[in-house]
């Protein structure tokens, strides 16, 4: 055979042995790639399917999932779900109209269902805790029959009103005045009476003047009346004068702050400083003392808000309807059980 020939068709060989290889290289690398790609769209699909488990699960059991409870039989409903799929945790904001809140929690994926335990209350070492209940009264007067439903909510007629008092009186327990908590809660020093209550009566009404501190001081009862400057004076409300002549009988006043304002709506910082340090500045200059404590408009709170009332200097700061025990960590958000005209249910709310 001809050299030349001999020698084309082993080149011709080797480029043939060339393609196939390459070609089978080729072939592997993109089955590889298709599996990575493959493995990848996998992978992103599996998180946005436990994106979405877990939003739905803490939408449906958000009751569940806070030591909080709804205020005025409301209903708590989420904002903001934040899902950290790689951490395993999820951050959820939620409010029910009064409450504004938010909460971080882990959670597992276990047989394709999603696993979070409910929020348990927890104290830290240093923290002191007291069995102390706090009461919330509003209107002080006779029931006429005509209110609506809401208004019952926040009505208790004067007779009533004595009737807890003596109830109080005759089951041992011991009305301490707000400061006393506080400065337990802050130091853990005076040691509490075991049956303790703090009275709190918010918005300043005349009617609180005319038919609450007559039964206060004859039954020594010390309590905190909760006013908000935008309405001293006018009609329904008590005047500065009677606001002084209620401290001058030994009854603390604390902010309710300026309007009455949707604190957690409050959008305006300067606004938010102003309805709470405003409101501070403008009782202390009417009544010549100290205003250490503030009344949530609404029960409406959260941290934001939280932290505003701690910058504008005060001491603590009260809430609604009561969910945990007072402790130093609650000292901003205090519960309290808003009292109704019923005597049969007067007792739950000491507990």
């Amino acid at each position: 055979m001809n050299k030349k020939i001999i020698i084309l068709i082993l080149v011709l060989g080797v480029l043939v042995a060339s393609f196939f290889v390459f070609s089978n290289k080729f072939s592997d690398s993109s089955k590889t790639n298709i599996v990575k790609t493959e493995d990848v769209e996998k992978i992103e699909i599996n998180a946005l399917d436990e994106v979405v488990w877990v939003e739905e699960y803490v939408k449906n059991n958000i009751a569940k999932l806070t030591i909080e409870k709804p205020v005025l039989g409301g209903t708590f409903y989420t904002t903001k779900i934040d899902v950290d799929v790689l951490n395993k945790k999820v951050a959820v904001e939620y409010e029910d109209g009064h409450i504004a809140s938010k909460v971080e929690l882990n959670y597992e994926i276990k047989n394709g269902q999603v696993v979070i335990p409910a929020k348990e209350t927890s104290f830290s070492e240093g923290d002191f805790v007291a069995s102390t209940a706090i009461l919330a009264y509003h209107t002080i007067a006779p029931l006429t029959g005509k209110e609506t439903a809401e208004q019952k909510r926040y009505k208790v007629s004067p007779d009533v009103l004595e009737k807890q008092f003596i109830y109080l009186k005759e089951k041992g327990y011991t009305v301490i005045p707000l400061d006393d908590l506080v400065t337990f809660l802050e130091t853990g020093s005076p040691i509490l009476p075991e049956k303790s209550i703090v009275l709190t009566f918010d918005d300043g009404l005349d009617s609180q003047y005319e038919n609450a501190v007559p039964l206060l001081v004859k039954y020594d009862y010390p309590a905190t009346f909760f006013v908000y400057t935008l309405t001293v004076g006018k009609n329904k409300f008590m005047t500065w004068d009677q606001v002084k002549e209620v401290m001058d009988k030994g009854i603390t006043i604390g902010s309710h702050t300026k309007t009455h304002a949707f604190l957690t709506k409050t959008e305006d910082e300067e606004v938010l400083m102003d309805e709470l340090a405003g409101s501070k500045k403008i009782i202390e200059e009417r009544i010549g003392r100290s205003v250490d404590f503030l009344a949530y408009p609404f029960y409406m709170q959260n941290e934001h808000v939280q932290d505003f009332v701690k910058r504008a200097g005060y001491r603590s700061a009260l809430a609604g309807w009561k969910k945990e025990t007072p402790s130093t960590q609650t000292l901003f958000a205090l519960k309290r059980n808003e009292v109704t005209n019923d005597m049969k249910m007067f007792s739950s709310f000491l507990k």
